[in-house]
């Protein structure tokens, strides 16, 4: 019988298929058989995989919400391209070469082996800037389920109202305006207030959000 007791980093210690008793102590082992003078036998060992899962948040609004639609590419550390699974796990070889956060913001990618790693952002969630934040991390005994959080920015657009007088098309100074906003739900909420024409007979806004 032979019983594997140290196993080497990033894999896992094979469970032996007997159970004897060693000093009145149950062991699982492996049996094997001598039949000339010389014999190799061959002990496997099953990599110890990792995961790292990923929330992609609205870093603009103080709410933080979740983001769904940001696309990364994974690479190890010497920047060769990772592969991945239909259901996005990693391959070593294969037709999927990215992967996208859900409805909930988040990724998740299993099946990593122990080694150092970094996602780059492809593509951003419709409405945010793309991000150029380099992620990396570690899959090791003390990192198997990795867990960050990465932010978007809101894109924004400058909007200018002109106020003209109906018959004479002179600008108009003084006028005052609210600006509103509609959220998901179809409801309107105010975003700005009192916004008044200059002398121009214009207002203009930056910064707005898609």
């Amino acid at each position: 019988y032979y019983e594997e007791t140290t196993v080497p980093d990033g894999y896992l210690k094979p469970e032996g298929t007997d159970t004897i008793k060693v000093d009145g102590v149950d062991h699982k082992v492996f049996s094997f058989t001598v039949s000339a003078d010389s014999e190799i036998i061959k002990i496997p060992n099953v990599c110890q995989r990792g995961s790292i899962t990923l929330t992609k948040k609205d870093s603009t609004d103080s709410t933080h919400a979740p983001l769904a639609g940001a696309t990364f590419k994974l690479y190890t550390e010497d920047g060769d391209q990772c592969y991945f699974t239909e259901t996005g796990n990693y391959s070593k070889t294969g037709e999927y070469t990215t992967v996208t956060t859900g409805a909930d913001g988040t990724l998740t990618i299993g099946s990593l082996p122990w080694g150092n790693y970094y996602l780059t952002e492809t593509e951003a969630p419709d409405g945010y800037l793309l991000s150029s934040d380099k992620i990396t991390f570690t899959i090791d005994k003390n990192h198997l389920d990795v867990k960050v959080d990465a932010g978007n920015v809101e894109k924004t657009a400058t909007v200018t109202l002109k106020k003209l007088d109906a018959e004479t098309h002179q600008t108009i100074k003084g006028a005052v305006f609210n600006l509103l906003r509609k959220s998901t739900s179809d409801t309107w909420t105010f975003y700005q207030k009192g916004l008044k024409t200059d002398a121009l007979g214009e207002i203009t806004v930056s910064n707005l959000p898609f």
